[in-house]
C-alpha cells in the first residue's frame, strides 16, 4: 500500500514466526536466511536466491531504499528488478527447479 511516495510494509513485516532481516547492500541468500528481506540502499544492489532451496521455499523482497534492486537466482530467464517502494514474492518450483515470482 502506499501513502505518498512510502511503501508501507506494515502488514508484510509483522508476523514474528517466519523472521526478517534489513540490508543495506548486495546480499546472497542461503537456505537459512529469514523469510523477508528488506533492502535500504540508496545505490543499486543485488540480491542472490539460494540455488537449491529447499521444497516450496518462498522469499519476500522489499527495496525501500532510493537504490534499485536486483533479484538473482535460478529463474527461467534472466533476473528480476525491483522498484522502489515495492516488494515481491519468490516461491520455489521443485518440479521447474528454478523460482517463480509474483
Amino acid at each position: 500500500m502506499f501513502r505518498g511516495s512510502t511503501l508501507i510494509l506494515s502488514n508484510l513485516f509483522t508476523t514474528q514466526a517466519y523472521g526478517s532481516q534489513n540490508v543495506t547492500g548486495s546480499t546472497v541468500l542461503t537456505t537459512t536466511s529469514p523469510y523477508r528481506t528488506v533492502v535500504n540502499s540508496a545505490t543499486p544492489c543485488t540480491i542472490t536466491l539460494p540455488t537449491s532451496p529447499t521444497a516450496n521455499d518462498t522469499r519476500v523482497i522489499a527495496n525501500v531504499g532510493a537504490g534499485s534492486v536486483t533479484v538473482s537466482g535460478p529463474f527461467r530467464s534472466g533476473t528480476v528488478s525491483i522498484a522502489q517502494d515495492n516488494a515481491r514474492t519468490f516461491a520455489w518450483n521443485p518440479s521447474l527447479t528454478y523460482w517463480t515470482f509474483e
